[in-house]
């Protein structure tokens, strides 16, 4: 069973799974593909974008930002915004209000 804590932030309560311990935090966690599908979908659209990602354990607000490309490097999954940051998928905890969510058996990369 997954154990879930509340981070909350100023403008926001959201959920942090245990993929984000001290023993495994830097090691790739696949996202949920439906989520990568939005993700793709939302770059495709041009579509400003407001996310909320972890940085250091930090939750990062961005808004207004485009994604401009999603791609893989070195085993782990990231994206590019029109401001120049590059975000690791596994980082990001809601994009337009819809949670990612932790469940990565549903990873595209678990599909035949």
């Amino acid at each position: 069973m997954k154990s879930f804590r509340t981070i909350k932030s100023s403008k926001t309560n959201f959920y942090q799974g245990s993929f984000m311990s001290e023993k495994n935090k830097n090691e790739y966690r696949p996202i949920n593909c439906s989520f990568y599908d939005l993700l793709l979908a939302l770059a495709t659209q041009r579509k400003s974008i407001n996310l909320v990602y972890l940085q250091d354990k930090v939750p990062q607000n961005v808004s207004g930002s485009i994604i401009k490309d999603v791609y893989t490097k070195e085993g782990a999954e990231f994206m590019e915004l029109s401001s120049g940051e590059v975000i690791r998928l596994d980082r990001i905890v809601k994009i337009n209000d819809q949670l990612l969510s932790t469940d990565s058996s549903s990873s595209c990369k678990n599909l035949p």
